[in-house]
């Protein structure tokens, strides 16, 4: 079971209405390995195109991986990842969650005591929610924010779009919403005066960090769904990014979790949690 919370997977064969987006990171010439894998994902999917509801797959290489919309608890969205049976956020409440976790116990308490600009090493990038709120963060507060992202699968503007994040956001913040993701790749950009943003397209694994952070936004997807994420190796690599008294937040609680971190030198925090779940993590080093 997730440790975000569990639930019943949706039926994907009943409710499915699937659009294609190809990524692939290893082929000179990416339509080489795609097209088969499209061919083979609308012969799979053919059931599901004439059905309401909205979903995606992507292809990467010859995987397919299919991201179903889920309205979540506080009436936001997230993603179903089916090839994980995981979601992006919490069911409970998308929105809750990454205001929460990553920034009333994160941005807030790092930028209490840090000096400005405050640098961000966001693992995992996904939806962009985490960083559009810190955006919103930072425009209210005049906080200056050197913002760097990891993801290895970025999404399409039509995912993102059906996400909807915008009607949640105040307008100055979400006219630049679109502006986060059309952002190339792996170079940095100004998306407002107080924000920097450079999104990395490699995995944690192989990211070497050129500067030291005050904050970590570790958002992987649940230990129990991709361990290799969590393990002592990749939380080391964390420590060692994080400037003097630098913060590493997660939505995570686990105690072997807590365990490693307090091992490699961290002083950890368990802090109650958004709705519906009792704890969350901070760390500092």
């Amino acid at each position: 079971m997730a440790e975000r919370e569990g639930f019943e997977p949706p039926d994907l064969l009943q409710s499915m209405v699937f659009k294609t987006t190809a990524f692939d990171h290893s082929a000179i010439s990416p339509g080489a390995k795609v097209k088969p894998a499209q061919d083979y994902a609308k012969k799979y999917f053919k059931s599901c195109f004439n059905h309401s509801c909205i979903a995606y797959y992507i292809v990467h290489s010859y995987a397919i991986m299919a991201l179903h919309i889920l309205k979540t608890g506080d009436n936001s969205h997230t993603l179903y990842n089916t090839e994980l049976d995981e979601t992006y956020h919490s069911r409970n409440g998308a929105l809750q969650e990454s205001r929460h976790v990553f920034i009333e116990n994160g941005l807030h308490f790092a930028a209490s005591h840090t000096n400005q600009p405050i640098h961000v090493l966001e693992v995992g990038f996904g939806t962009g929610l985490n960083a559009i709120l810190t955006l919103e963060y930072a425009l209210k507060h005049g906080l200056s924010v050197n913002y760097h992202a990891i993801e290895t699968t970025p999404l399409s503007s039509e995912m993102i779009g059906a996400l909807d994040y915008n009607q949640f956001l105040d307008v100055p913040t979400s006219a630049l919403f679109s502006d986060m993701h059309t952002a190339p790749w792996n170079e940095p950009i100004e998306i407002a005066p107080v924000f920097n943003l450079t999104k990395h397209l490699i995995g944690i694994q192989d990211f070497n960090p050129l500067i030291k952070y005050h904050l970590v936004y570790f958002d992987a997807f649940a230990p129990d769904k991709q361990p290799e994420m969590w393990n002592p190796e990749i939380l080391q690599k964390m420590y060692d990014c994080l400037d003097t008294q630098g913060t590493w937040v997660t939505y995570s609680s686990k105690g072997e979790l807590k365990r490693n971190l307090r091992s490699i030198g961290f002083n950890v925090e368990r802090l109650p949690g958004p709705p519906r779940k009792r704890h969350m993590l901070r760390a500092t080093k």
